[in-house]
């Protein structure tokens, strides 16, 4: 297992070394010790699975507020995405940064994203299909998001705004507000 620090405070990429022989491939995705090696101690209570069947299909950005924010662990398990991150926690010295990282079936790489980090996604390939490890419990009355297409965030997804696909409550997710602390 390999570790490559992002431009967000405590998020790394985190890259798994398969073995390989004349059968193909087997890799331990997750194993609780060898996490707590590199500061993740998270008690992952979710595994979450999305099929998105188009290209340009974008989710996000996504998270939860106090007192339920999570922890994700995504893995791009078929095709293709851009994976987003937006570090909200204003006391973090990266607070406001954007991170994109490529994540495709066949690197092994996962990306771990702490509490406080909003997190969406675009598709780069037909029939992509993304695994999480999620932290703590999903709470509807905490779950929000900031919308894609943010004038203050700014984010290169790398399309055509009018040839993303998009959920209704995606697209109608508000704008980041300036004077709201999302976390400390």
């Amino acid at each position: 297992m390999n570790i490559i620090n992002t431009k967000i405070r405590d998020q790394i990429i985190i890259s798994l070394d398969p073995i390989q022989d004349a059968r193909g491939e087997a890799v331990q995705i997750y194993e609780k010790e060898a996490f707590l090696k590199v500061n993740i101690n998270k008690n992952f209570s979710q595994d979450f699975l999305t099929n998105s069947t188009e290209k340009k299909t974008v989710r996000g950005l996504h998270f939860q507020t106090l007192p339920h924010p999570q922890a994700k662990l995504v893995r791009c398990q078929r095709g293709a995405i851009l994976d987003i991150s937006v570090d909200l926690r204003r006391s973090s010295p990266t607070y406001l940064q954007v991170s994109a990282t490529n994540l495709k079936e066949d690197d092994w790489n996962l990306l771990y994203l702490p509490p406080g980090v909003a997190h969406g996604f675009i598709t780069l390939i037909d029939n992509t299909q993304t695994t999480y490890k999620i932290s703590g419990k999903y709470s509807p009355k905490h779950a929000t998001g900031i919308n894609w297409r943010d004038p203050t965030l700014n984010i290169d997804w790398k399309v055509n705004p009018s040839n993303a696909v998009l959920s209704e409550e995606d697209k109608n997710l508000p704008n980041f507000a300036e004077d709201k602390v999302y976390f400390p």
